[in-house]
């Protein structure tokens, strides 16, 4: 009998004695302790020969395997790798980083490949009757997705610029005419805001009559589309550069130049094209924007818990030019640009606002243009332009119109106009009920008014004729009537009334 066994014989006779001596259990390995377990914890002790393990077979013999064994892989099966880019990627100082070459170049004024936008790989001849998405809509924007030719050949960091970052690319950076090195191609320079470049050559473009206007035009893919058949790209020749035009044929083959870096939100998106438009570089407070910062931290941006905008506050912040504000800022329920001064404001999120206050925030005869709201307020603007959009009220305060002809234009379907305080040319439109307060209209009167008209402290000329249907009710406290020429009208007098017109008498009762 072995030590061991005659060792564990021993403590368990004397476990089993009831010896006050054997306190605990003591499990070794190689000598070492390795477990204590009380002997009071113990119920039972159990003892088994460990199971056979089989020896490890050495590297050395391990069998071959017949190769005819070895079932092949179909080569459709096998994952394609995408080739390492030979480019740098620059930082110009913009919200993504450019690449210092086109796609399947191997120098900066390479042209590189030609490509239908979406397809993948270039071809010898370029027309509708083998462009594989002809008629079919793959989406307004295919950066990085499965059409995006820059992420297919050098992976997934890389991808298509989409039209907004060309746009930025056009609008921030430098550009100028030059030629690649003392024998390279012509092109364009770009020099970002932080004095880094980039170089375009100017590749043309090749559609079914071959090659075209190659070394003295760039046309540039993105990866936005307005429509099936054709997409946005960025253009561009000596003395011009346009990264609007939207009408590029998609068969057509043309040159991509990568970017690498996350899209932005469409909030961010919007935001970006809002500061350039409103000449934000002009700003007197401009911290946060135009960074990578969340949009909460950019100076007068307030966001909802899902980070979407809902307020745009910048007052007194010297912003000018055009205020344009679109469906990608679905959730904004909230401007205020006092001391603003825009030749042009057109707000529709696609979502009519509630109440949208405009406050001292138009430039002399600026306009508001194709606007969406429940109300829109208009005050303290002394030389306003006209009002167009699609609107259920108007308030206007203290304005005064140059618009000569119809200030509000495309209102008919409104149910209150409130001008106070206001001096226009003329008024025109249909809606619900009009109120004028300390207000004059200098000339014509287009009106047609379903329900109530009401005027105080107020000058009216009518020369043309107002249009009120049967039943409306018509309150006149200090009023002036000038040449009016109103028929089958009742009046209701509250206070005081003036009229002024050589026919009064015979067409009024």
């Amino acid at each position: 009998m072995s030590r061991r066994i005659v060792a564990i014989l021993v403590a368990l006779v004397a476990l089993w004695a009831g010896a006050d001596t054997f306190k605990s259990f003591v499990f070794y390995k190689n000598g070492e302790p390795v477990i204590t377990v009380p002997v009071v914890d113990v119920d039972s002790m159990v003892f088994e020969q460990p199971a056979y393990l089989p020896p490890v077979t050495p590297p050395d013999t391990v069998p071959d395997i017949p190769s005819d064994t070895i079932p092949d892989i179909p080569a459709d099966t096998i994952p394609d790798v995408p080739e390492p880019p030979q480019f740098e990627m620059v930082d110009l100082g913009l919200s993504v980083m450019w690449a210092s070459m086109n796609v399947g170049a191997t120098t900066p004024d390479d042209y590189g490949n030609y490509y239908a936008w979406g397809e993948l790989e270039p071809k010898d001849y370029y027309h509708t009757i083998n462009y594989t998405y002809e008629g079919v809509d793959i989406g307004k924007n295919i950066s990085a997705t499965e059409y995006d030719v820059a992420r297919a050949t050098y992976g997934n960091e890389y991808r298509m610029p989409t039209q907004w970052e060309c746009k930025e690319l056009t609008e921030r950076c430098e550009w100028s005419w030059e030629q690649y090195g003392e024998s390279g191609n012509w092109g364009m320079k770009v020099t970002g805001p932080n004095g880094n470049s980039i170089f375009l050559p100017a590749a043309g473009f090749i559609n079914y009559a071959g090659e075209q206007r190659i070394g003295y035009y760039g046309s540039y893919w993105t990866s936005t589309s307005e429509k099936v058949g054709e997409s946005y790209y960025l253009c561009f020749e000596q003395g011009r550069v346009d990264a609007t035009s939207w009408d590029g044929a998609t068969y057509v083959g043309q040159t991509v130049r990568p970017v690498s870096g996350s899209m932005n939100t469409a909030d961010k998106l919007a935001l970006y094209d809002f500061y350039y438009s409103t000449n934000g570089d002009e700003w007197s407070n401009k911290e946060g924007w135009l960074t990578t910062a969340p949009l909460s931290e950019w100076h007068g941006i307030e966001t909802d818990a899902h980070g979407r905008v809902v307020k745009i506050s910048l007052p007194d912040n010297n912003l000018s030019g055009k205020c344009i504000i679109d469906n990608r800022l679905a959730y904004l329920t909230e401007v205020d640009f006092r001391g603003a001064s825009f030749e042009q404001v057109t707000i529709d999120t696609g979502t009519p606002i509630k109440q949208l206050t405009l406050d001292n925030c138009m430039a002399e005869e600026g306009r508001v243009e194709n606007t969406v709201a429940e109300t829109l307020t208009v005050q303290n603007v002394p030389a306003m332009g006209r009002i167009s959009g699609t609107l259920d009220n108007i308030e206007l305060i203290n304005c005064d119109f140059n618009e000569v002809e119809q200030p509000l234009v495309g209102n008919d379907n409104l149910k209150n106009i409130r001008i106070i305080g206001c001096r226009m040319h003329s008024i025109s439109g249909r809606c619900d009920s009009i109120y004028l307060d300390n207000s004059r209209i200098e000339k014509y009167w287009y009106t047609t008014t379903r329900k109530e008209f009401s005027a105080k402290d107020t000058y009216i000329s009518t020369l043309c004729s107002g249009d009120f249907t049967d039943g409306v009710m018509m309150n006149f406290d200090n009023v002036t009537l000038y040449q009016p020429d109103w028929r089958n009208i009742t009046i209701t007098v509250t206070c005081s009334f003036e009229f002024n017109s050589y026919n009064w008498s015979e067409n009024i009762k």
